[in-house]
């Protein structure tokens, strides 16, 4: 496992890059996730462990050992008291951070679960699964809060949007689909309202779905600004740029000669970040 650490120089074009190498698992590394200090690193692999490492000290802390297949996602809570994780054993299991106690394993999935996220209250977890469900779980109780159902394909893909009203998902489908998992006040307003007729009731729960056309392969990977623009990769090649409550297509932006792995944007929006398995990174910035 390899960290980056980079800083600017005099030359403000520039950025000098240090590495360091985390050396631990025995298996492929499906999955590292930052805390949000910074302070920790969490690595899931094939070999079934997760790994919670010192960043600073460069050390290993420990490990969490309990799925019964490889570890595909794991993702930090956003105060640092917990991890999540999800294994192709189907389940997501909750762990707690300083003593590396699984604190809860839950079952509801029926094959691997690919992605896990969560809420930016820290109060309910997103799992994605080749089921072809997501399903939203009670971080405090277990409970499956929803299971959403919609997707004629692998899920592959989920996250929330910063104000954890809606979820983001891609499948292998090759849809981009936008949750909306509860009302609000501002709900009552015409524009929202007219932003609701463009949704429709997903099956069997209280949460309204848009399905958005754009790509031609897998998605492979989502992800949400603080400006509310979301983005998506796919096996096609190519990101798009959405307008999530709308449902319309902003920008397809090509470039990558293979596979898109992953997308992000930067904290303030303006820059997004694409890397793909043609060995490459590649960065859009909005003009200002």
């Amino acid at each position: 496992m390899d960290v980056y650490d980079g800083h600017s120089n005099d030359d403000e074009n520039t950025i000098d890059i240090s590495l360091a190498i985390f050396r631990g698992h025995k298996g492929e590394v499906n999955s590292c996730t930052l805390s949000p200090d910074y302070q920790l690193l969490v690595t899931a692999a094939d070999d079934s462990r997760l790994i919670i490492w010192n960043v600073l000290k460069r050390s290993k802390l420990c490990e969490l050992i309990g799925h019964q297949g490889p570890v595909n996602s794991c993702v930090f809570s956003s105060n640092n008291k917990l991890v999540a994780s999800g294994s192709h054993d189907s389940t997501v299991r909750l762990w707690e951070t300083s003593t590396s106690e699984c604190l809860k394993v839950l079952s509801g999935h029926s094959r691997s679960v690919e992605k896990v996220c969560f809420s930016p209250d820290d109060a309910t977890l997103c799992s994605a699964s080749w089921d072809k469900t997501l399903n939203i779980w009670d971080v405090k109780s277990g409970v499956i809060l929803h299971c959403l159902v919609g997707h004629s394909d692998c899920v592959k893909s989920c996250v929330f949007s910063s104000c954890g009203t809606f979820i983001a998902s891609g499948g292998w489908d090759f849809l981009v689909k936008v949750w909306k998992l509860k009302p609000t006040l501002k709900d009552t307003s015409e524009e929202s309202k007219w932003m609701l007729r463009r949704y429709e009731k997903a099956p069997g729960c209280d949460v309204y779905v848009i399905s958005m056309k754009g790509h031609t392969g897998n998605v492979s990977t989502v992800a949400f600004s603080i400006a509310g623009l979301l983005a998506s990769g796919s096996w096609d090649r190519t990101v798009c740029l959405w307008d999530p409550f709308r449902g319309n297509l902003l920008k397809k932006l090509t470039g990558h000669s293979g596979w898109i792995k992953a997308v992000n944007f930067s904290i303030n929006s303006i820059e997004l970040a694409s890397t793909a398995d043609d060995d490459t990174v590649s960065e859009l910035s909005r003009k200002q």
